[in-house]
């Protein structure tokens, strides 16, 4: 009787899932060494088997990927020499019982080895070389524990998930992590030759250090680094690298080891911190500040002894009041143009600055300053009873106030902020061009402001109209204070003096100008009012002055 089978037709009736065993030592690509539970219709390991070594096997296929599902090693696992770019994966587990020898590579382009089980085991590790240049890689979108061994390179996938170690981490080469995985360090050690984090590296304990021996600082961090403890971090090499992801490595003491450069860069390159660190540069070591964004140090910063130094040859930002190089040295203008900033609360030693930016918070000048190029305010400058000048240009979107007496040296200016130096009382002298919209206060004090240089003045309010100040304008010789009209009703409107050093001081009316004092304007020197259209309003009765030209 003939039997006709009515089962439903399903693919593992072609090909039965296989394990492979060794039966004797050699090389993976001989079939000679491989024996399967399944139809012998393949001489060696296939994508979906399983294979078990229980001899000395040579992994010496380089010419495409070599897929497996799960790996038993019960013997030995040898990476064969020459293997230029082999990929092993993996997508099950691999434990081994054995030995698992990955030192014998020398292809130097970057094998791979990427593993997706979470359940890996390793009796006897034995790590790639730099000759070798070969990668672990954990793949599996699943939270786990990586085995605790000494990698070359190590690298961490699996989106959404969070991989975890047991014990102190060993990576001779690059430690990398994958977009939206994180690595967590916990309480353990770790040390690293290099860095590449694209996700997130995480270390949540105070315990344990983090150190990297010779970073060569590009790319770094395209991801966060969250270190919420205060573990200590030796660093050697260089940081080149976006910080726009945050970068923390805590409250704890960074230690850099060798000389450094660091080039940082961020969103709109305004100051971004890598943590309340204590940095401390070691002795003999220079840390050089090269990127666009400035380094906020927000901790402290200081060196083991007179050899440590910080130079900065781009930009360095002033987190908080510490004093910066204490012991050390503190080349804060290195280059010849660099920019000094200021966020938070911070003291401003009084120094020769090139640039000076207040970036946010008040920062207080420590001594007499100068500014040789340009001041830029957007937090709050207190000068306190300093001498400050600035030789260039000022741009003010913040406050500049003075609490004491001194003297203030101003060239061009254009305030849309506040500038208030009525509790102190300085001398002020101008000799740039003054502009902008004050109406959130303009008031240098009881003194005269001292015009030294012919300039032009135009400034307005709310709906392009002037604002009454009680300034006094002082015009030296042969220098013109030119009234210029930036906007509907825009000038001077002043309840102060005018008036020039001698009969070559002139102030020439060319905009909207309002004069609320009983003494006349430019009683000494020259008032025109007639070398443009204008409007000047004598707004308090009296003499309309000597010397004017209508």
């Amino acid at each position: 009787m003939q039997v006709v089978s009515t089962s439903p037709f399903n693919l593992s009736m072609l090909r039965k899932h296989n394990i492979w065993y060794t039966i004797k030592d050699g090389n993976w690509s001989d079939p000679t060494i491989w024996i399967g539970n399944g139809k012998r219709k393949y001489g060696v390991p296939q994508a979906t088997d399983d294979v078990v070594v229980n001899h000395n096997v040579y992994f010496d296929k380089s010419d495409t990927t070599t897929i497996i599902n799960s790996l038993f090693v019960n013997g030995s696992f040898l990476w064969a020499s020459g293997l230029n770019q082999a990929r092993l994966q993996v997508n099950g587990n691999v434990q081994c019982a054995g030995t698992f020898d990955l030192s014998g590579s020398n292809g130097g382009s970057g094998a791979l080895i990427y593993i997706g089980g979470v359940n890996n085991s390793f009796a006897n590790f034995v790590t790639g070389t730099s000759s070798s240049n070969i990668t672990i890689y954990y793949t599996s979108t699943s939270s786990f524990v990586i085995p605790n061994v000494n990698y070359y390179n190590l690298r961490i996938a699996g989106n959404g998930s969070t991989k975890t170690i047991s014990g102190d981490l060993s990576v001779s080469g690059t430690l990398s992590v994958d977009t939206s995985t994180t690595f967590e360090l916990g309480s353990y050690n770790a040390t690293v030759k290099d860095l590449s984090i694209n996700g997130t590296l995480s270390k949540n304990s105070s315990s344990g250090y983090f150190t990297v021996t010779n970073s060569t600082g590009s790319g770094l961090f395209n991801g966060p680094v969250n270190f919420t403890g205060s573990p200590t971090v030796n660093w050697s090499g260089n940081m080149n690298t976006d910080l726009r992801n945050s970068v923390n490595f805590g409250t704890g003491t960074f230690n850099l080891l060798t000389n450094s450069t660091w080039t940082f860069y961020s969103s709109g390159n305004s100051p971004a911190s890598i943590g309340a660190c204590n940095f401390v540069i070691a002795s003999g070591v220079t840390l050089t500040l090269n990127g666009l964004a400035a380094w906020l140090n927000n901790g402290t910063v200081n060196g083991v002894d007179g050899t440590s130094v910080l130079n900065v040859s781009t930009s360095y930002c002033f987190g908080n009041s510490n004093a910066v190089m204490a012991t050390g040295v503190f080349n804060y203008n290195f280059s010849g143009t660099s920019t000094i900033w200021a966020s938070g609360t911070t003291s401003i030693p009084g120094l020769s600055y090139y640039n000076l930016n207040i970036y946010s918070g008040t920062a207080t000048l420590l001594g007499n300053t100068t500014v040789s190029n340009n001041l830029t305010v957007n937090g709050t400058l207190q000068l306190a009873s300093y001498n400050f000048s600035v030789i260039n240009n000022t741009n003010n979107a913040g406050s500049i106030l003075k609490s004491g007496a001194g003297t203030v040296n101003f060239n061009a200016v254009v305030s849309n902020g506040t500038i208030d130096f009525s509790a102190g009382n300085p001398i002020v002298n101008l000799s740039g061009n003054f502009s902008g919209d004050i109406r959130s206060g303009l008031n240098f004090g009881s003194n005269a402001v001292n015009i030294l240089q012919s300039i032009t003045w135009g400034t307005w309010g709310s709906g392009n109209v002037t604002v009454p100040t009680a300034i006094s304008y002082l015009i030296a010789s042969g220098k013109t204070l030119t009234v210029i009209n930036q906007g509907v009703q825009a000038g001077i409107y002043t309840t102060g003096t005018i008036n020039g050093v001698d009969s070559t001081s002139i102030l020439d009316n060319r905009g909207y100008m309002t004069y609320n004092n009983a003494t006349a304007a430019m009683t000494t020197g020259k008032l025109y009012c007639n070398q443009a259209a204008n409007t000047f309003i004598y707004g308090l009765a009296g003499n309309p002055g000597h010397n004017c030209a209508l």
